[in-house]
């Protein structure tokens, strides 16, 4: 977190910084039916008003490999530390291409991180993320116990799928003595695992897993209303936090749950209406991240949407310091945020919080 408070506190001097961070979502496609997920959500609209509508009419449209790779080395020569390849859809839907920007990125000794469901890798693909020293890979599992799990993610057989996949990282890591890359899970809270967390992290432990995220439920539509914790519900999770922080640390598992407490204020945002100082701006991500979706479309975060422009034909440069993102800058610091911005997610708004208790200290 060092290196974001160096370049925040640059920006505040008037000091242009490059991207910290760069997400890039190589598809919208994906093999598996996650219940939650809102990009799945969107396709069944879309396919809903439209017969005709269909996924894969969006491939044309994806940024080729070559453009990938050309962001990528960009990135380092704008100083980009760290890399996340996530999206709308699963990347190893585009295995290869995918396999060489994550090689590209490691050949340029940049941090590599990817967000997959992890059903689509064989024993060949472990063994190359290993030899390429990959850094983190987040494995997107709800439950060790295989009906929810499956049932979260629309697919029967995913969890005996995914569960193989991680014994086999676990043993080829141990084969080649390395430590990379660093298991760790991305787990979407609600009324279907809640209340079975403890074992849960067990399993995890047994599968060398190192970091588990609880997300809880975002809500993109009504009839995710059935997943929802209840009143009655939320008071028992309440409960068990206590205990569920312990048997992680007890296994050495980092995890979030403490920042669910509902005592926990730093899950706020906070908007102050006299802001004066750069350290108040509600959200830093256009000052340290970008992300590019897989039409080529940009934004400094997931949730905001740029409907306006793409990266297809310029460069990292031009539109890191081009007009969009100037005027999301100047935004954030007049206390003007985007509509976009109420769809916020949880992590997010700790990060943010973070950031500007340090830079307080920092910049006070």
């Amino acid at each position: 977190m060092e290196e974001q408070i160096q370049r925040l506190i640059s920006w505040s001097k008037g000091e242009k910084q490059g991207p910290f961070s760069i997400e890039i979502h190589p598809t919208n496609l994906c093999n598996l039916n996650c219940i939650m997920c809102g990009t799945q959500i969107e396709h069944k609209r879309l396919m809903k008003e439209n017969p005709d509508f269909h996924p894969s009419k969006y491939v044309p449209f994806e940024l080729k490999r070559e453009k990938l790779i050309e962001l990528v080395r960009g990135g380092k020569e704008l100083g980009v530390k760290k890399w996340l390849i996530t999206g709308g859809g699963e990347p190893f839907v585009r295995k290869e291409d995918t396999l060489a920007v994550m090689n590209e990125i490691k050949l340029l000794h940049m941090f590599g991180n990817i967000n997959t469901n992890g059903a689509l890798l064989i024993k060949e693909d472990i063994q190359r993320i290993i030899d390429m020293e990959w850094d983190m890979i987040m494995f997107s599992i709800d439950s060790h116990i295989p009906e929810i799990h499956d049932f979260m993610r629309g697919k029967q057989g995913t969890f005996d799928t995914i569960e193989k996949i991680l014994k086999l990282f676990k043993s080829l890591k141990k084969k080649n003595n390395t430590n990379k890359p660093k298991i760790v899970f991305n787990t979407v809270l609600c009324n279907k695992n809640f209340n079975h967390l403890d074992e849960f992290i067990r399993f995890a432990h047994t599968v060398d897993c190192k970091d588990i995220t609880f997300i809880p439920l975002i809500q993109f539509n009504s009839e995710l209303q059935v997943l929802a914790l209840n009143d009655q519900e939320k008071k028992q999770f309440q409960k068990e936090i206590s205990k569920i922080d312990k048997i992680s640390q007890k296994y050495n598992i980092h995890t979030n749950i403490k920042s669910l407490e509902e005592k926990n204020e730093s899950c706020k945002v906070s908007l102050k209406k006299n802001k004066k100082n750069f350290y108040d701006i509600v959200c830093f991500e256009p000052f340290l991240n970008l992300v590019i979706r897989m039409d080529g479309k940009y934004s400094p975060c997931c949730m905001i949407e740029n409907y306006d422009d793409t990266i297809a034909n310029k460069s990292l440069l031009d539109i890191w310091f081009g007009n969009y993102f100037n005027i999301i800058r100047e935004s954030m610091i007049n206390n003007k945020i985007p509509k976009d911005c109420s769809k916020c997610v949880h992590m997010q708004i700790m990060q943010n919080n973070d950031l500007r208790e340090k830079l307080f200290k920092r910049l006070k």
